[in-house]
């Protein structure tokens, strides 16, 4: 005897009460962030070793966009988590419990220590993932100031522990020009151009070159465009 599909798929939807529904959910939300660390684990890996250069790409940004379709920003994001999430195992382990989530990994990961990891994962679990953001933005706020400048006028208020300030118009340009500049990632270190050469074995990086001796670092995303001093982003030439 042949059952109705659509009788069949109604009976296996409401042998689910909504408490399952839930429990399943939670479980796949958990195996989820525990993927997800994973991720970017191997995505750390994988720069830090250079395996991007098997397959044919310059750098691990590139890579992650050919094969994971993920942004340079987020590739970078997952490794700098991936670099410090054992030192923090409280916010590890309440990610992988399902606690919160990985746009509120990112955020506490950026602010919390050895520490204050315990202050901030009390905060997270009384708080939405947007109040977390604004408090990370007020932790940044208090080590330095903001500039909000109206691209149609040019208005501008400087934002500071006293309150926000009115800002010349004509001083928005060279303030944000100052800002870009002190944003922009550090030059390389003596020490981390001694660590991309020994990594490197002392060779020329660049493709069909073997030269020894004289090497100088290079970024291989430029800090102009935003690329990190770190040495996944690093070649010796």
């Amino acid at each position: 005897m042949i059952t109705n599909p659509t009788t069949i798929q109604s009976t296996a939807v409401s042998l689910a009460s909504a408490d399952q529904i839930h429990e399943y959910l939670v479980k796949a939300y958990r195996i989820g962030n525990r993927a997800r660390l994973r991720f970017a684990r191997l995505l750390a890996a994988r720069a830090t070793f250079r395996l991007f250069l098997k397959l044919g790409h310059p750098g691990i940004a590139q890579d992650a966009a050919r094969y994971f379709d993920v942004q340079r920003s987020e590739t970078y994001e997952l490794i700098r988590v991936a670099e410090v999430i054992d030192d923090l195992p409280a916010c590890r382990k309440a990610f992988e419990e399902g606690r919160f989530s990985w746009s509120t990994l990112k955020l506490v990961t950026r602010v919390a220590g050895t520490e204050t990891e315990k202050t901030r994962l009390e905060f997270n679990e009384d708080h939405s993932c947007t109040e977390v953001h604004a408090e990370v933005q007020d932790a940044f706020a208090r080590t330095g100031m903001c500039l909000n400048a109206c691209p149609e006028c040019r208005k501008a208020g400087l934002m500071t522990l006293d309150g926000p300030i009115e800002v010349a118009a004509g001083s928005v340009d060279r303030l944000a020009s100052d800002a870009a500049e002190e944003t922009m990632d550090r030059r390389n270190s003596s020490t981390l151009a001694r660590r991309v050469k020994l990594r490197d074995g002392g060779v020329c990086q660049n493709p069909g070159c073997s030269h020894r001796g004289d090497l100088h670092t290079h970024h291989i995303e430029y800090r102009s465009h935003g690329g990190p001093t770190i040495p996944e982003n690093e070649n010796s030439a």
